[in-house]
């Protein structure tokens, strides 16, 4: 069974960042956390990078991170700054 699903919205830029990340700290002690993309079409280095952070903190408390319906501008967009393998969409 599914602990949380996060569910983002279309936009992941640093004008969100602070709203996420506090909507994330909800989720730092789930066992496992979906990250639904589903609907991400736009996200900057702000986002990407406090996903980042995310998945590190949420792994090393023993949660399973995974994503749903990674879109292709978050793969692009990770990919560009060398952030896929961190942020598992490699």
């Amino acid at each position: 069974t599914l602990d949380s699903v996060v569910a983002r919205g279309d936009t992941l830029t640093i004008e969100q960042a602070a709203a996420m990340h506090t909507e994330l700290g909800r989720w730092l002690d789930s066992k496992q956390v979906v990250l639904d993309a589903g609907s991400l079409t736009r996200i900057d280095t702000a986002g990407l990078q406090l996903l980042t952070a995310f998945i590190r903190t949420a792994e090393g408390r023993g949660a399973l991170v995974e994503w749903r319906a990674p879109q292709p501008a978050l793969r692009e967009s990770a990919r560009r700054i060398g952030l896929e393998g961190a942020l598992h969409l490699s």
